[in-house]
């Protein structure tokens, strides 16, 4: 049975990454609508998911896209980033690798 805990805190978003990291989820990125929508913005934030509610991170990483890949290295507590566009444009992709860590 689905139940509905929470109806805000993150922006709605189409095609953004999300990645299971031990204690909750990470979301990065996606796009706001559709690219045939004149308001459709390419989002580069990131919010953790503990289970109850949704946070924002202030960290500065990967430039805004969407269609990226994202995953969580458990073994060294790493969410790992890769590629995706960068721009609605078809031809705007990137093959960037990024590492996010939480640890010291």
């Amino acid at each position: 049975m689905w139940t509905q805990v929470s109806d805000f805190g993150i922006v709605p978003c189409v095609f953004a990454s999300l990645a299971f990291k031990g204690d909750g989820v990470a979301l990065f990125g996606g796009a706001s609508g559709a690219a045939s929508d004149p308001a459709a913005k390419i989002l580069g934030s990131t919010w953790t998911w503990n289970g109850r509610n949704w946070t924002l991170r202030q960290d500065f990483g990967p430039s805004p896209r969407f269609a990226h890949a994202m995953c969580y290295d458990s073994k060294r507590g790493t969410l790992v980033l890769f590629g995706g566009f960068i721009s609605l444009q078809p031809e705007a992709t990137v093959a960037d690798t990024w590492e996010h860590s939480e640890g010291p």
